[in-house]
């Protein structure tokens, strides 16, 4: 009974492998899928956190007893299920080379995320998905006592010396059967990432063509689990005050507008158009970067309140000023309850008996947590 359905997961695998390599090759290959490529890259953030080969580090595999490299069992099959494999890591490349050209493309700036795209809304998800799913498996949980609490079901518990986030594997067969290191991930490596998108959002704040900005924030949540409180001065914050440079500019323009109209001076309609093209960046800005701010806070919350710090302390008015031009600014709250409004709406079409939407200026921080925008919304001042 064993080998048989080792035989029906070995066909799993390899049946799961051809789906990722059509996928990813047509898509770097072919023009025609580039419309698709958020739909992709979610089909292969799926494929990544369930695949129970790490497909992105080839030479461990052998360590691995869902893989037909284990123990050197290759040679127990086909030519064909050993080339799937090779085409595999020929096609998609290895975990080291993927983070590093994020962080190169990070580095290059608004003229980087327009020459590739793919980077950022195929492969970007495909990694942010395989990283958090690897971890659990990786050196530093192996090395935690605290994942081995006594439960045999899975899930996420917090390690009580480090604070860090650590799964729970007691009773796993498929780990206590390997024979060596199944992945390499860290959360180091996850830190490395997270950084580099945050850098990637800093860098295309001022851009009026990037949307994928719209989606990052939903495909890059699940690598926030393990930041440290380090990356508040190093990445969170220089984002945090940016925005709110950016949120400063736009009110200024709303007040002149404002005082174009008053005066019916000829030129309010152009004035209209810049306001409204800066308030649409804007709330994508704050769809990108808020929902991993939200998640990074709540990690740091308790050991920021015993003992704040100077950064803590600039993040939060960033953000209270943030807040407050907000509510000033009219535009902008058109804008955010026009998409909360989209939201709702969708909603109670799916339940007539829901009547829980949200009214007035307020905000609909599940769809801000969720990290994409209607795109439906129409931008307009």
């Amino acid at each position: 009974l064993v080998n048989i359905y080792f035989t029906i997961v070995i066909h799993h695998i390899r049946f799961t492998v051809f789906v990722i390599i059509i996928v990813y090759f047509a898509y770097t290959n072919s023009s025609v899928f580039f419309r698709h490529r958020a739909l992709i890259g979610d089909c292969l953030a799926a494929l990544a956190s369930a695949f129970p080969v790490a497909f992105l580090e080839a030479n461990l595999n052998s360590n691995n007893p869902l893989s037909i490299t284990f123990n050197n069992r290759g040679g127990d099959y086909s030519l064909e299920a050993r080339d799937v494999l090779e085409k595999l890591s020929k096609t998609i490349g290895d975990l080291q080379s993927i983070i590093k050209q994020v962080e190169l493309l990070a580095e290059s700036g608004a003229t980087g995320a327009s020459e590739a795209p793919y980077l950022i809304e195929v492969t970007l998800p495909m990694l942010c998905s395989y990283l958090p799913n690897w971890w659990r498996k990786g050196p530093e949980c192996m090395n935690l006592t605290s994942c081995n609490d006594g439960s045999n079901e899975g899930g996420i518990g917090q390690d009580n010396k480090t604070g860090n986030l650590v799964p729970k594997t007691k009773g796993n067969t498929f780990l206590a059967n390997a024979t060596g290191p199944l992945t390499t991930v860290t959360a180091d490596l996850m830190n490395r990432v997270l950084g580099s998108v945050l850098q990637l959002i800093q860098t295309n704040i001022d851009s009026s063509h990037a949307p994928w900005m719209t989606r990052i924030a939903t495909r890059t949540q699940p690598i926030v689990a393990n930041s440290t409180a380090d990356m508040l001065g190093q990445y969170f914050l220089p984002v945090s005050e940016r925005l709110l440079e950016h949120a400063l500019i736009v009110e200024r323009v709303e007040e002149a507008y404002r005082a174009e109209k008053r005066a019916g001076s000829e030129s309010v309609g152009e004035r209209e158009e810049e306001l409204s093209r800066l308030v649409e960046i804007l709330v994508r800005n704050l769809f990108a970067f808020y929902p991993l701010l939200i998640k990074f806070v709540d990690r740091h919350r308790s050991a920021w309140l015993k003992k704040p710090t100077y950064e803590t302390q600039r993040l939060f008015s960033a953000v209270a000023r943030m807040f407050l031009v907000w509510i000033r600014a009219t535009t902008t709250s058109k804008v955010l309850n026009n998409n909360n409004n989209n939201n709702n709406n969708n909603n109670n079409n799916n339940n007539n008996n829901n009547n829980n939407s949200n009214n007035g200026n307020k905000i609909n921080l599940k769809t801000i947590n969720n990290g994409e925008i209607d795109q439906s919304t129409k931008y307009t001042a």
